[in-house]
C-alpha cells in the first residue's frame, strides 16, 4: 500500500530502469562489497533522495548505478505511548532495481510484532530486491493512517536501528566507512518532507 507521491516516484524508478537495461548489459567486474543504510528519522518524514550511492573521502556522491545489490533487509523497532493504535503504520520504499522479483519494499502494521505494551519490532533480510541498480530517484515515508484516512505523524520513539538496509556489489574502489555511508541522509539530495502537511488517502 503506497501513497500517490510515492506511487509516481515508484513509476518514475521503473521507467528510467527501462529506459537503463540496455546501458547496463554491458556490466563490469564487480568486487568490492559496499553496505548502505537508509535509515527514517522518524514517524511522519518522508525522504527522497536522487540514487542508491554514498559519499567518499571528499563528500562527493559516489553513484552505484550499474551494481549489483546481493541482499536486502529492513529492521522495524519503536515505541509508542499506553494504548496507541500500531494498525496504521507504513513504512515503504522504491528501490531502484531492475532484474529483481520486486521494487517495493514495505512493512505494514499487521507485519509487527509486539514485544511489549508499548514497544513494537519487525526485521526480515529478503532477495527479492537483488538485481541492478539503476540512476532514479526514490523515497522513503514512514507515516501512520488516522481514522480519516489522512497520512499523519506519531508521537513514537523511533530505535536508530530502524530503516532499510542493502548489501551491494560495486566495482573496485575504495569502500566508505559507515559513517560516509550515513551521509546520504545528511545531503546528497536528500529532501525531508513532512507527510503531516498534506491530506492524504489509503490507497491500495
Amino acid at each position: 500500500m503506497f501513497t500517490r507521491q510515492l506511487k509516481r516516484l515508484i513509476g518514475a524508478t521503473l521507467a528510467t530502469a527501462a529506459l537503463a537495461t540496455l546501458a547496463l548489459a554491458a556490466t563490469p567486474a564487480f568486487a568490492a562489497k559496499i553496505e548502505l543504510s537508509y535509515l527514517p528519522p522518524i514517524i511522519g518524514i518522508e525522504m527522497q533522495y536522487r540514487g542508491m550511492g554514498y559519499a567518499d573521502a571528499n563528500g562527493d556522491f559516489i553513484s552505484l548505478a550499474g551494481a549489483t545489490i546481493t541482499s536486502a533487509t529492513v529492521k522495524v523497532d519503536f515505541t509508542v505511548p499506553d494504548g496507541f493504535d500500531v494498525s496504521g503504520f507504513h513504512m515503504d520504499m522504491a528501490v531502484p532495481v531492475i532484474n529483481a522479483t520486486s521494487q517495493y519494499f514495505a512493512v505494514e502494521g499487521t507485519d509487527l510484532v509486539q514485544l511489549s505494551p508499548n514497544h513494537y519490532s519487525y526485521s526480515l533480510t529478503t532477495s527479492d530486491f537483488n538485481g541492478q541498480i539503476v540512476a532514479s530517484r526514490f523515497a522513503i515515508e514512514t507515516y501512520g493512517i488516522d481514522a480519516d484516512g489522512n497520512a499523519v505523524g506519531w508521537p513514537a520513539s523511533v530505535d536508530h536501528s530502524t530503516g532499510f538496509y542493502f548489501t551491494v556489489n560495486a566495482p573496485t574502489a575504495p569502500v566508505p566507512e559507515a559513517s560516509s555511508a550515513m551521509m546520504l541522509l545528511a545531503g546528497l539530495g536528500v529532501v525531508p518532507v513532512l507527510v503531516a502537511r498534506r491530506r492524504r488517502h489509503r490507497d491500495c
